[in-house]
Formats: C-alpha cells, sequence, structure tokens
C-alpha cells in the first residue's frame, strides 16, 4: 500500500531490482546473494551462527549485530565488497 515491501515472482526480476539500489543491509542470506549478484553494495548483518558460517565462509562483507556503529552509512567506505570474489 505504501510502496514500502516488495515481493519478486522470480530471480531475474529480483536482481534487476536490486540493481537499481545503492546499498542493500539485510540478515537474510539469500537476499544479500541477489544484491551480490545484482552488483549492488551489500552489509549482512548475520544473526545466527549458521548465519556467520556462510558469511565468514564466502568473505561477504558483514557487520556484527552486537557491534553495529550508530550510524552504518559512516562506515561503508571502509568496507570491503569484493572481499568474496578473492
Amino acid at each position: 500500500m505504501s510502496n514500502r515491501i516488495k515481493y519478486f515472482y522470480n530471480v531475474p526480476e529480483w536482481i534487476r531490482f536490486m540493481r537499481t539500489m545503492d546499498l542493500s543491509i539485510s540478515n537474510r542470506f539469500h537476499g544479500t546473494v541477489a544484491a551480490i549478484l545484482a552488483g549492488t553494495p551489500h552489509i549482512v548483518i548475520p544473526v545466527d551462527a549458521r548465519m556467520k558460517e556462510l558469511v565468514e565462509y564466502h568473505h561477504i562483507t558483514s557487520l556484527n549485530k552486537d557491534s553495529l556503529p550508530e550510524d552504518v552509512y559512516k562506515c561503508v567506505d571502509s568496507l570491503d565488497f569484493k572481499s568474496f570474489e578473492k
């Protein structure tokens, strides 16, 4: 109703939408993968041990939920959004 929620029926549509975003901040793995595939800078906030394991294994840009900066956008310049490519 307020255009605040998006639902995608297929992955290509989702990735096309993610290409229009400047930054993706999520606590969901698949949303972060969609951002990566779209070439959109991304930050994932792991909420459990399995998520943390996936993020570390794939070298995905992340921030610890227990030590989030007051303004996430201020730390964006210091993050490596290409670490997963290594």
